[in-house]
This record gives C-alpha cells, sequence and structure tokens, in this order.
C-alpha cells in the first residue's frame, strides 16, 4: 500500500489544526482567518510543489 497520500492528507491535517497555536506565538496582531488562509496558501503551495516534483500532475499536455 502507497503511504504518501495518507502522509499529505496528515501534513494538511497539521497545518490545518494549528491555527489556532500559531495565533498564540505570532508577535503581531493578526485575525484567526487571516492566519489560516496564510498557512493554507503557504501549505497548498508546497503541495503543489512536491506534486508537481513526483509528477504525478502534468500541467501541460
Amino acid at each position: 500500500m502507497k503511504m504518501v497520500p495518507y502522509i499529505f492528507v496528515l501534513l494538511a491535517a497539521i497545518l490545518w489544526g494549528t491555527v489556532g497555536t500559531t495565533k498564540t506565538y505570532l508577535s503581531v496582531e493578526a485575525g484567526s482567518l487571516s492566519i489560516a488562509m496564510l498557512r493554507s496558501l503557504l501549505g497548498g503551495g508546497l503541495l503543489l510543489i512536491v506534486v508537481l516534483s513526483l509528477r504525478k500532475i502534468q500541467l501541460k499536455k
């Protein structure tokens, strides 16, 4: 059984579920929604880079 999809889901859950902790340790005044959006953008971008590097998605045919 391939574990890579499960690892990606686990990493996404970790990134999504730690917004409150991040807000606690962040030194600037920012709303929870903006922190969650920034973390989702960074996590999604990182996962896109990983998927493209593993050649699981092809943007051009």
